[in-house]
């Protein structure tokens, strides 16, 4: 077996297919590295300038907790560490919301430099270099792996010796395997390195983790995409035969199901226009206004009023109504993309994107992040609030959004700015959630489509006729 494996992957090595695309691999984890290093520092320095805008705007504001709670504060999301692994459209997507106070967060939208109307190319992320580029390669290092053999009868003299099928199938698929671990290893360590050196990768424990996790889907979707090959080149009778039939799939695989899976999520879950969502919204509002008694619109200047606890009501149902409409339109968005997302499990390539989109905190994975802690940023300062306005004898304790209108309803008293919830301590370093979550469904799918492959593609050996 170990000689068939180490043949093997010195033929790999003479393939001059392997070695132009092998450059092109590394090369592309070099280039990702210098570009993803200069980005990344970029958004990092705007994601702490804004922490330090927002700081000096919440002092101002600390004079007097009704005003401080109240103040919509910029979110903005920190740049991920780690979204070298894959890009997901960052550059594309809301990673702010310019409306967060203790009531109500609103407006996802780009906050970030450049020019927004300079068209957006691809970026060469682990999830293109493994799930494109290496995948061919590893199309083109095993479509003739057996029919080759069979073509030039080196396979009849092997199972001639006695060499049991078992160990050709996992000398070939060694030898093959180890080829295409050595270009990804060697590509993805000098990433890594370039990356640390300019200061773009925080080692830390997590982080690290998170390494580790994209490492072990790359190296199940590379194996799945060869298992792959050594079947239809087993089952093929010549070479030109499989390769055909490979680099259908692989283009049906990597062009055609993220274009149809587009589609159908387009076609199957309606995402309503501003002009819906704000026709919906006002009838709400209408409706809200309608149940409340004229008393309790009035605003007299006086917190303690008899028709101020009324007033509260309406206000908090006006702030309700705003945040479902707006929470409602996010998740048909989301619903869209991970039905597009979900389309693409059919394919190894589309489990290991939306896993490492998963890893990296980027794509709808990285939305809907930004839209939970911007959630639970909320609850926190209003679960302040709450807190603080209670030591204050002097306040009505009437907790809801005063839109900029009602005076005194919260205690008026300051605040000291270093006691107020903060928005960046809900992120770790690199710019991780606190509770990040591991795409285990990915690795069992990447798994069961490796064994499903070896099984296929052994049967498929052991049914040839050497005679």
């Amino acid at each position: 077996m170990w000689t068939i494996a180490r043949h093997q992957l010195l033929s790999g090595f003479r393939n001059a297919k392997y070695i132009f695309l092998a450059a092109l691999v590394i090369l592309s984890f070099i280039a990702n590295a210098f570009v993803y290093s200069e980005k990344y520092q970029q958004n990092y320095q705007d994601w702490r300038d804004s922490i330090h805008n927002n700081t000096n705007m919440l002092e101002e504001y600390s004079y007097s907790l009704q005003q401080l709670v109240n103040y919509e504060q910029i979110a903005v999301k920190p740049p991920s560490a780690i979204a070298f692994l894959a890009d997901g459209g960052e550059s594309m997507l809301p990673n702010s919301l310019s409306s967060v106070n203790a009531f109500i967060y609103l407006n996802p939208e780009r906050f970030s430099r450049g020019n927004k109307i300079l068209p957006v190319i691809g970026s060469l992320d682990w999830a293109f270099i493994v799930g494109t580029l290496m995948t061919l390669l590893a199309v083109l290092i095993s479509y003739n792996v057996i029919c080759g053999e069979k073509r030039d009868g080196t396979l009849r003299m092997i199972l001639a010796q006695q060499v049991s099928r078992c160990k050709v199938f996992l000398g070939k698929y060694l030898g093959i395997l180890f080829v295409l671990l050595i270009t990804f290893f060697v590509g993805a360590i000098i990433n890594i390195l370039i990356l640390v050196f300019y200061n773009a990768l925080p080692l830390t424990e997590n982080i690290i983790i998170t390494i580790g996790w994209a490492v072990l889907l790359s190296v199940l979707c590379l194996s799945a995409i060869l298992l792959t090959g050594m079947a239809v080149s087993s089952l093929a009778r010549r070479p030109a035969v499989a390769l055909v039939l490979l680099m259908i799939g692989w283009v049906l695989f990597v062009v055609a199901v993220p274009g149809i899976g587009r589609l159908i999520a387009e076609q199957s879950i309606e995402v309503r226009s501003p002009f819906d969502l704000e026709n919906e919204l006002e009838l709400l509002l209408r409706e809200v206004e309608d149940e409340i008694p004229t008393e309790g619109k009035v605003w007299n200047g006086d917190p303690f009023g008899e028709n101020i606890p009324l007033r509260g009501e309406w206000r908090r149902r006006q702030t309700t109504a705003i945040q479902n409409i707006d929470n409602e339109s996010n998740s048909e968005k989301i619903l869209q993309a991970e039905l597009n997302n979900n389309i693409s499990f059919i394919s190894p390539m589309g489990m290991l994107g939306t896993a490492l989109q998963a890893l990296s905190g980027t794509g709808v994975t990285g939305f809907n992040l930004l839209l939970r802690t911007a959630r639970r940023y909320q609850q926190q300062l209003y679960s302040f609030t709450v807190e603080r306005d209670r030591t204050d004898n002097e306040s009505p304790h009437l907790i809801y959004y005063s839109f900029g209108y009602d005076r005194g309803v919260i205690s008026t008293k300051p605040v000291e700015v270093s006691a107020v919830p903060r928005w960046h301590n809900l992120w770790q370093e690199g710019g991780l959630p606190i509770e990040q979550s591991w795409p285990v469904l990915q690795l069992i799918l990447l798994i069961a489509c490796n064994l499903q492959m070896a099984l296929f593609a052994f049967i498929a050996l052991a049914r040839y006729d050497p005679r």
